[in-house]
């Protein structure tokens, strides 16, 4: 199941009675928990254990309007027997959430519940955007960098707009878009980046053989291979629409690159041909495509990528 898909399930009250979450981006997942909740009601309950939920005589002990989240029963995995229970809860009319910080869906598990597993992906700089501006009603341009400034981290982000917002109060400023320049030039707005997953991923784009060094750093910090291949294919798909195109009035419009992603696109552009860029662009989707079918281990795979692009 994809995110898409819960939300239909949402939309229409049809949510089954188990559903499976996991992924990086935990705030939006509690969006979708809290709309989950709200759509079932009743009492929330929760459980460190799938054992300790099902001593609780679910069937007769929790109402049919009922939620109940176990959180990283990491013991549930392995564990085949306790497989049976999961599949029974399948057709509960309440609804159970199980919790995973991280889930490897290549292995049994995953697959046996791929109808159940929502993944929760980090969201892109772009897709970031949507809720800032949904939240604060500023700028695309001024959503995307600040979501760039938090790292597209969901809570951090709100977080960022809730002191942009109180700024603007208290300042007594009504245009939001005029409140958010005026919180950065302030220093209100944090304007701390992981300066070192960006800039070793400039390196790549400008081919700069530095970048093995670096990578080797970020590796040994336990940096996520999947999330800088994720920022690579961004950056390396945004260079090839400023190679494209000329710039100027409605570059917006034409490329769906707010200004300030296409500059800086613009700016790391000239180092590959957009032959080259299209085929790095395939190659990293192929990468990213092999870790999910176990072609490729993440642990090597952004090796792999720096020896056949620098």
């Amino acid at each position: 199941m994809n995110i898409v898909e819960l939300r239909t399930l949402i939309v229409k009250n049809e949510l089954p009675g188990l559903v499976i979450l996991t992924g990086e981006e935990v705030g939006i997942q509690d969006v979708y928990i809290k709309q989950m909740v709200a759509q079932k009601g009743g009492k929330v309950k929760s459980f460190d254990t799938l054992a300790d939920l099902w001593s609780y005589r679910l069937n007769t002990r929790i109402g049919a309007a009922n939620v109940c989240i176990v959180r990283n029963d990491e013991d549930i995995l392995t564990d085949e027997a306790a497989w049976k229970c999961l599949h029974t809860l399948k057709g509960f009319s309440g609804l159970v959430i199980v919790k995973f910080g991280k889930l490897d869906k290549r292995l049994k598990f995953g697959k046996e519940f791929a109808d159940s597993i929502v993944e929760f992906e980090k969201l892109s700089p772009e897709q970031m955007a949507k809720y800032i501006i949904k939240k604060l009603g500023c700028t695309q341009e001024q959503a995307v960098e600040l979501g760039v400034v938090c790292n597209c981290d969901y809570l951090r982000a709100m977080l960022e707009c809730d002191k942009i917002i109180r700024y603007a109060k208290y300042k007594n400023i009504e245009n939001m878009s005029i409140a958010f320049d005026a919180a950065v030039a302030d220093g209100v707005v944090s304007r701390e980046l992981n300066n070192s997953v960006f800039e070793f991923v400039d390196m790549v784009v400008q081919r700069n053989a530095r970048a093995v060094e670096l990578w080797k750093i970020l590796e040994q910090r336990g940096e996520s291979g999947v999330k800088v291949l994720s920022l690579l294919f961004q950056n390396f798909r945004n260079v090839l629409i400023a190679q494209t195109d000329p710039g100027g009035k409605g570059v917006q419009d034409r490329t769906g690159l707010p200004p300030f992603l296409f500059f800086k696109a613009k700016k790391n552009s000239g180092h590959f041909s957009n032959e080259g860029l299209e085929k790095i662009l395939a190659f990293l989707k192929d990468i990213e495509q092999g870790i999910k079918i176990g072609k490729y281990e993440e642990e090597i795979a952004v090796e792999l990528v720096l020896a056949n692009i620098l």
